[in-house]
Formats: C-alpha cells, sequence, structure tokens
C-alpha cells in the first residue's frame, strides 16, 4: 500500500499521483479538508472519475476503506491505464488531506 499527501491551493487540475506505466491507481481511502468552498472532482487524467463534489468552508469529506475480498482490495475509484489521478478543484483555497491507494497490473 502507498499513501500521498494532498496540498493544493490553486483551481483546475492537481496531480496527486503521476501515471505508473501499464498500471490503475486504485484509491482505497481518502480525507479531504477545505478552508474555502470549493467544487472538487476527482479525474483519472482527462476522465471524470466522481461527480463534482460541493465542499462548504471548513469541511472534511473522509472515505474509509471499503472490503476486502477474495479479489483483493476495494477501492473507491480507480484511474485508467497509465494515467494519472487528478483532483480538480473551481477555485483557489487550500485543500490538504491524504490518500491510501495501490497499484493494480495489467
Amino acid at each position: 500500500m502507498r499513501y500521498a499527501p494532498i496540498n493544493i491551493t490553486t483551481s483546475g487540475d492537481n496531480t496527486i499521483v503521476a501515471s505508473i506505466s501499464f498500471r490503475m491507481i486504485r484509491v482505497l481511502s481518502y480525507v479531504l479538508t477545505t478552508d474555502t468552498a470549493m467544487t472538487v472532482t476527482w479525474k483519472s487524467g482527462s476522465t471524470n472519475l466522481s461527480g463534482a463534489m460541493n465542499m462548504p468552508a471548513n469541511t472534511s469529506l473522509v472515505i474509509p476503506f471499503g472490503p476486502i475480498t477474495p479479489m483483493g482490495l476495494v477501492g473507491s475509484l480507480q484511474t485508467n491505464f497509465d494515467e494519472a489521478l487528478i483532483i480538480n478543484t473551481d477555485t483557489n483555497g487550500n485543500l490538504t488531506g491524504h490518500i491510501s491507494y495501490i497499484e493494480v497490473a495489467v
């Protein structure tokens, strides 16, 4: 399992995990905290993985680990092969937190 911090201050696309050759990035859990009202969208490269999530100022969003199955860890979302994991925000402000993820091979 791997971990990555989230420290975003500018609007637009912000890479959380760079693309990994022949791999998908499966997010197992995440925490987001913002001090500014904003809309957050998870993306795989240019493809949306989530809808636009409205976060009021001074709030947090916590998504815990999913179940473990015979096929492995169930994640919250997953990129396409060879694509970066991105968070897009619609406004400048502090979006902080962290993710836990695994790399899934082809």
